[in-house]
This record gives C-alpha cells, sequence and structure tokens, in this order.
C-alpha cells in the first residue's frame, strides 16, 4: 500500500485561502511548488514520524512528443514510474494542444488514440506523478505534514510580505494595511508554529501509558 502526496497537498490546501497560490502556475508548476513545501515538511519538521517517510518516489513529470503520419495512432512512453499509485499519476495526452481520448496499457506502457491523428500533427503523450509515500500514512501523519506544510508557505510569504501586499484582495487590504501585513504574517506564523508543536507533541505521546 501507499499513499498519494496529493493527499497531503490537498489537505494542505484546505488549510489556506489564499487562491493565488495557484491562480497563474500550471499543473506542473503547481506540482513542483507543492513538492517543495512536502519535502520541506518531511525532512524539517516532522524527523520523527513513526512512519518511514524517506521510503517514498519523489514527483515526476515527463512527455514525448511525436509527429503524426496519419497511419499510427499507438505510441509507447519512454518512461513510467515503477508501481505508481493510481491517485498520485494524471496521463497526459494531446494533438495540436488540445487533449484527446486514448486508452493506456500500464504493463506496456502503451497509449492507442482513440481518433487517428492527422498527418503532420504535433502530439505529446507523458504524465504527471504528484509523488507517493510507499506505506500508508495515518491521518493524523497526514494532518501534521500538511500542517508543516502550511508553515512552510507562511515563511515564504514572510520572506515576500512586499510582494503579497499587492496580490490580497481588497477586502484583505482593509483588514490589515501593508504597515501592519509583516506582523500579521508573524502573529500567523507563530501560531500555526504552536498548533504543530501541539499536533506533533499528541502523536509522539498518543500510546504513552505512564511510567512502570
Amino acid at each position: 500500500m501507499s499513499t498519494p502526496k496529493n493527499v497531503i497537498t490537498n489537505t494542505f490546501l484546505s488549510l489556506i485561502s489564499d487562491r493565488d497560490l495557484v491562480a497563474d502556475l500550471t499543473d506542473q508548476e503547481m506540482t513542483e511548488l507543492l513538492d517543495y513545501y512536502i519535502n520541506d515538511s518531511t525532512y524539517l519538521r516532522f524527523k520523527k514520524c513513526k512512519t518511514n517517510l524517506s521510503n517514498q518516489e519523489p514527483y515526476d513529470y515527463h512527455t514525448d512528443e511525436f509527429i503524426a503520419d496519419g497511419l499510427n495512432k499507438t505510441y509507447v512512453l519512454t518512461d513510467y514510474p515503477t508501481l505508481p499509485n493510481e491517485d498520485a499519476i494524471s496521463l497526459i495526452v494531446t494533438v495540436d494542444g488540445e487533449n484527446v481520448g486514448y486508452t493506456f496499457t500500464e504493463s506496456t506502457k502503451t497509449f492507442v488514440l482513440t481518433n487517428l491523428p492527422t498527418v503532420n500533427s504535433e502530439g505529446s503523450i507523458g504524465y504527471l506523478f504528484t509523488g507517493q509515500f510507499n506505506e500508508d500514512l495515518s491521518e493524523e501523519e497526514i494532518l501534521i505534514l500538511s500542517y508543516g506544510m502550511l508553515l512552510s508557505w507562511f515563511s515564504a510569504k514572510f520572506y515576500k510580505h512586499d510582494n503579497y501586499k499587492n496580490k490580497i484582495t481588497p477586502r484583505d487590504y482593509t483588514s490589515f494595511s501593508s504597515a501592519n501585513l509583516l506582523d500579521k504574517l508573524l502573529e500567523v506564523k507563530k501560531e500555526t508554529t504552536r498548533e504543530l508543536r501541539v499536533l506533533i507533541n499528541s502523536y509522539t505521546y498518543n500510546d504513552f501509558t505512564g511510567f512502570n
């Protein structure tokens, strides 16, 4: 069994209200950013996880390009992740920049397009793999990793607060001016740090029954 990393990143996204994080990013850019946050959370903020977080498959993105010959609609990928969790991988098939129908056989890494592409059409086949932990994570572990991502996100906001003030909504801008924005970010970051510490302490000692 395994846990797709997008299970953690989706929980993280549910904890934030700043949709500008995703507004101007492609799926690939978004996955790369979230992968950075989740690695930060894994290796810096949750070092004593009872599950082996180092046993994982990393984020990966791969495409093969082709020029249609008007005769063939079967194409084989040159690369594919080993035993990916089906919820962690999205397949990519386009012709002239448009998504097209297909069937895919994982054992042979073969795509068969539903319709025959016209001659000289430019096509692409590939995948976006969010990565996975190769062991099942508990709901508690998922939440801790998500809060770790949240802290990494606030840290990024802290260092980029001058740019951030130009991206917030007018309603938010009336709630705190640019003059106190930094103080607001620091306050929320500290509260997130406290919440993460409580979660980790509870997780660490939830099996503790007292000293003998």
